[in-house]
């Protein structure tokens, strides 16, 4: 088992249920799956760069990513169908605790100019989007040229306020909210 999820288990679940004052353990919310993605479409007509893409994201995640293929052609953006338009992870499990782990204790800490991660990207059904400019803020990747990634962390939470909540928990660092004066 993973660091993170027996701290999850012995620790922070209680704390999380305590703070939204739940009588049941079993309402807890909890990470059920961790998004990584890339698009390619400025290396649509760069085979290597897109492969570059594909073997960073392997290297960050620790798992074989998937081609995301256009289904449809699109003139306005030099789209055709069967290219390659992105790249992308689901993490569970052992695999995405060991991703938050690192992306917490470890990559966010290297971004340039970080205040915090942005209390504004909750979608309302207690799931939350990071978006990454540089990936070579993990130590595994390679710089031969900059992507930047999206993370999708998709809760069991209902509510923004229990996503914060678990997510607070597991020592994400959020921006404090400026208050007017």
């Amino acid at each position: 088992m993973n660091r993170l999820s027996n701290l999850f288990k012995k620790s922070i679940a209680s704390e999380v249920q305590t703070k939204l004052s739940l009588s049941n353990p079993f309402a807890v919310p909890k990470l059920s799956k961790i998004v990584v993605s890339a698009g390619c479409g400025k290396y649509l007509k760069e085979q290597n760069k897109i492969d570059f893409v594909f073997e960073q994201i392997m290297k960050i995640t620790g798992q074989l990513p998937v081609r995301a293929i256009a289904k449809k052609s699109v003139a306005g953006f030099s789209v055709r169908e069967g290219m390659v338009s992105g790249v992308h992870v689901t993490l569970r499990k052992d695999a995405m605790y060991n991703f938050v782990d690192r992306l917490v204790y470890l990559a966010l800490p290297r971004v340039r100019d970080f205040h915090g991660m942005s209390l504004n990207a909750f979608d309302g059904n207690g799931n939350y989007n990071l978006g990454i400019r540089d990936h070579t803020i993990f130590f595994e990747s390679d710089d031969a040229f900059s992507f930047g990634l999206n993370i999708a962390i998709i809760t069991s939470a209902t509510t923004d306020k229990e996503c914060k909540a678990l997510l607070e928990g597991l020592l994400f660092p959020f921006r404090e909210r400026v208050q007017n004066v």
